[in-house]
């Protein structure tokens, strides 16, 4: 996409994928005059310029959906520097390293889904992200939480129904307080070292599809209905899915209330 001159364009609604490495953009200049933007994606990122993002972000009161990526798995995404997006912004896609998540987050109201990708966080996000009121949608994926384990806490994420916590691979462990994820309809686990099934999975009763990918054959073995002893704590689930790998592919089992069946 050519880059140069797009500031011109005042009345632009939406802008996908911005290149901020381009040696033709200047952030300032380009950015700053769309203040009618809804939906603005940025990739390769470097921290230099997350200040002078920040201050164009700011200006753009109509921003629905931003989308963020860094330019090498080493340069971090810095968005601290913004007092707060827009209320209206209901969707957030982070991909790079963060230090911390921006204090701004808690201020989105209105945020429907957040994906935060290769972000190496080493505290917990849960406490952050749990007291958003409209999260429909939350996606950690590749990295972006390095710590052992996650802790849903009473009462947090409301509104929650699809969590994908996708390629973390030094979680062993995932806690659920009753209380939390009370309509979560979709879980998805892709967590190499997980050691047990969520601990207060049988609290999500609303729960209609549960996905676990290249875990411990140990531990699908431990939700077998033919003795498998973590088999009552997902019974109620109405789909659960297994996947493992198989040469250069991927095999899909199925629990039954006979077995696991190849699907």
């Amino acid at each position: 996409m050519k880059v140069k001159g797009i500031g011109s364009l005042k009345s632009l609604q939406k802008l996908y994928y911005i290149d901020a490495n381009n040696a033709e953009f200047d952030m300032g200049k380009e950015l700053g005059p769309l203040t009618q933007l809804r939906a603005l994606g940025i990739t390769k990122l470097i921290s230099e310029d997350g200040s002078s993002l920040c201050g164009c972000i700011e200006k753009m009161k109509c921003l629905e959906s931003l989308s963020v990526s860094s330019t090498i798995e080493e340069d971090t995404i810095d968005l601290e520097s913004m007092t707060c997006p827009t209320e209206f912004l209901r969707r957030l896609y982070l991909k790079g390293p963060l230090r911390k998540l921006p204090d701004w987050i808690t201020k989105l109201q209105n945020l429907t889904k957040i994906s935060i990708q290769c972000s190496k966080l080493g505290d917990d996000p849960l406490k952050v992200l749990g007291i958003l009121p409209e999260l429909v949608e939350l996606w950690i994926r590749n990295e972006a939480f390095v710590g052992e384990q996650l802790h849903f806490e009473e009462g947090g994420f409301p509104k929650l129904k699809v969590l994908d916590l996708y390629d973390l691979k030094g979680m062993n462990s995932v806690i659920i307080e009753e209380g939390a994820l009370l309509v979560l309809e979709k879980l998805y686990l892709k967590t190499p070292k997980l050691q047990e099934v969520p601990l207060g999975i049988q609290h999500l009763r609303n729960l209609k599809m549960l996905q676990f990918m290249d875990i411990p054959n140990e531990l699908m073995e431990s939700m077998d209905p033919n003795g498998g002893h973590n088999y009552q704590i997902v019974q109620h689930v109405p789909s659960v899915y297994f996947r493992c790998e198989h040469g250069e592919g991927y095999n899909f089992y199925r629990l039954r209330k006979f077995g696991w069946k190849q699907v």
